[in-house]
């Protein structure tokens, strides 16, 4: 269970939820609270929920991912009991690597990574990105323009998202000011994989 504010009480979840047998399940787990740019990490098999606040969800594909309640959608009791973990368990922060004096990245497992950048007007020439192969870039605020190794340029505004992989090399991100007669060309839409880009006056960039 994580939150990024005081998660409701149980008479506030009944309310919302009527009658779910989830409502009694939320006091049997260990509540987490994340700050702005705190990660946490959950194997699979661990029941867990969501509740307030908004956050970026990395998983792996997937064929069973199961509900256990404060939903409206079907419910596969017998199913979540076969694929739950047994015993205790905590959802465990993730300390960050530093890349390049710019980007911090999370990956708490083989399996996936999630990497932040932050470019500025006092990076000119922009920052280098990770080369990780295939992966998503998603521009979370203002304006970015990314670079590839064969100096082709896409600028990406706040929401959206560009591929990128193995032959683009170590894509190089810098904050972008358009020109008032400048018209920015549509990004290339992701055909699979994970990373992201992105902020306002520091352009932020953020990596899956």
């Amino acid at each position: 269970m994580t939150s990024s504010a005081p998660s409701r009480p149980p008479s506030r979840l009944a309310e919302a939820c009527p009658g779910d047998v989830g409502v009694i399940v939320s006091l049997l787990l260990n509540r987490l609270t994340l700050q702005p740019g705190e990660a946490a990490y959950l194997a699979t098999g661990i029941i867990h929920a969501h509740l307030r606040g908004l956050c970026l969800e990395v998983m792996v594909s997937s064929d069973n991912v199961l509900r256990a309640g404060l939903t409206t959608k079907h419910i596969d009791a017998p199913g979540l009991v076969r694929c739950l973990e047994e015993g205790t368990s905590r959802a465990a922060r993730v300390e960050p690597m530093v890349f390049n004096y710019s980007t911090d990245v999370f990956s708490p497992c083989g399996d996936f990574a999630l990497s932040v950048t932050q470019s500025s007007p006092a990076d000119p020439a922009g920052v280098v990105l990770p080369a990780t192969g295939a992966r998503l870039l998603v521009c979370t605020g203002g304006e970015v323009a990314l670079v590839n190794r064969r100096d082709e340029v896409l600028r990406l505004g706040r929401g959206e998202v560009a591929y990128a992989d193995g032959t683009d090399g170590e894509p190089a991100g810098r904050r972008h000011r358009r020109d008032r007669a400048g018209v920015r060309p549509r990004p290339r839409r992701p055909r699979s994989a994970s990373s992201t880009c992105c902020d306002t006056d520091r352009a932020r960039l953020r990596g899956v």
